[in-house]
């Protein structure tokens, strides 16, 4: 697996849905700056883009 920054969380919200969010509370005013940063910045440093048409061909069924 990947470890996540200090600074992210994957959240359990249900069933098979974890979203990527910000670690800790802060103030409303420069929030989604600061959580687009980070989180794109993430993404970018270990995810890998696909499509809809190869996330479909890579993974074809749900996973565990």
């Amino acid at each position: 697996g990947t470890a996540l920054p200090e600074d992210l969380i994957l959240v359990h919200e249900r069933s098979d849905h974890w979203p990527l969010q910000l670690a800790k509370e802060m103030a409303i005013d420069g929030m989604y700056d600061t959580a687009y940063r980070k989180i794109t910045g993430f993404l970018g440093e270990k995810g890998k883009p696909m499509s809809i048409d190869q996330k479909q061909r890579k993974y074809p069924a749900p996973t565990e």
